[in-house]
């Protein structure tokens, strides 16, 4: 057990990998929370078997609220949404690309230009993440974990999909169920959701967080109904972002992500949680990010937020160049997104 005087909270140390049960090897040391200030200092350990990415020292569940105060989940509605011409534009490429009509009907031209805006790939990618991949029309129950205050399940409701939340930051969970949404306060547990009940589940970097990602990822497969699918987009330890700024990378985001992935170590957990990978890639929409926080931290968010002009161009061809290198090879991108199923015996 870990903990002192000096502003380190309650955590412990965690030397071997929860997926194979190797040691680690440590990849840094000392590492401060760039992005809340939080207190503490904390260390990443990677197996030497699977590669898997973890924290160390783990923070003890009584830590948890302090090291997320003021986090992006507590973000009210009304500071949220696009409208206008950001709006039309976006669903105009669901339609060319996902299939998503609206809720009013469209002219066959409306539906063109949204086939031709999909060819731009960022843009593309970066509307079908919105809706994590999931194609139209909607196809009935759709919970969302680690929903927040409900964003995400509120722009799934007005496509048409029935929608359900889990969410722990009670905060958000109040700001969510005000708009009215059905949302689950606490963590995904088991008896928390009847078995077979979903047509489709998502977690949207939500699965770095939890401590026992198997876990959480058996208790989807139990709710997911047969042929429905399961996505599940995570930051790419692997990707250019990481190799690139180190332990200035945006998605280490000490001291709230337990775990990070790579391709195959994110494959093999799904597995081993009685999950079938049936498409598994990347995106690199938050590379613009990635890059402008490459110095400070949070400071990303305000460089992408208050018109920071050579700072938002830089970024906006940083992740041009990231997009276009990851046709290439998909490894590079800062996201991965793996869907999956349950498999036949399962069901």
């Amino acid at each position: 057990m870990v903990g002192d005087d000096h502003g380190q909270p309650a955590s412990h140390n965690v030397s071997r990998c929860s997926a194979c049960g190797e040691a680690g090897e440590p990849i840094y040391n000392n590492l401060r929370d760039r992005r809340l200030s939080a207190p503490g200092t904390w260390g990443i350990l990677r197996c030497r078997g699977c590669t898997l990415h973890w924290l160390n020292p783990r923070p003890d569940p009584e830590a948890m609220p302090e090291l997320y105060a003021n986090y992006y989940t507590h973000a009210s509605e009304a500071t949220e949404g696009v409208g206008g011409r950001t709006a039309r534009l976006r669903d105009a490429v669901l339609a060319g690309s996902l299939g998503y009509s609206g809720r009013r009907p469209r002219s066959p031209a409306w539906r063109a230009a949204g086939r031709l805006a999909a060819l731009v790939g960022p843009l593309r990618e970066t509307v079908e993440m919105g809706v994590m991949g999931l194609r139209g029309p909607a196809a009935g129950r759709l919970l969302d974990v680690g929903c927040g205050s409900g964003r995400f399940l509120r722009k799934m409701q007005a496509l048409g999909w029935d929608v359900e939340g889990v969410e722990l930051d009670e905060e958000a969970v109040a700001i969510a169920r005000h708009s009215g949404l059905t949302v689950h306060a606490g963590e995904l547990r088991a008896g928390l959701l009847p078995d077979s009940s979903f047509d489709a589940i998502t977690l949207n970097h939500v699965i770095e967080h939890v401590p026992s990602p198997r876990e959480t990822l058996s208790l989807c497969a139990r709710a997911l109904r047969p042929g429905g699918r399961l996505v599940v987009a995570t930051p790419n330890v692997e990707g250019w972002g990481h190799r690139r700024f180190g332990d200035k990378w945006f998605h280490l985001d000490v001291p709230r992500h337990l775990f990070l992935f790579g391709p195959e170590t994110l494959r093999q957990c799904m597995v081993q949680a009685g999950l079938e990978v049936v498409h598994a890639g990347t995106a690199s929409r938050s590379a613009s990010l990635v890059w402008a926080a490459r110095h400070g931290g949070g400071r990303g968010f305000r460089i992408l937020s208050q018109g920071m002009i050579l700072d938002r161009v830089a970024g906006m061809a940083y992740l041009g160049v990231e997009h276009l290198a990851s046709r290439f090879d998909p490894g590079v991108a800062e996201e991965l997104v793996v869907t999956a199923t349950v498999h036949r015996e399962s069901a």
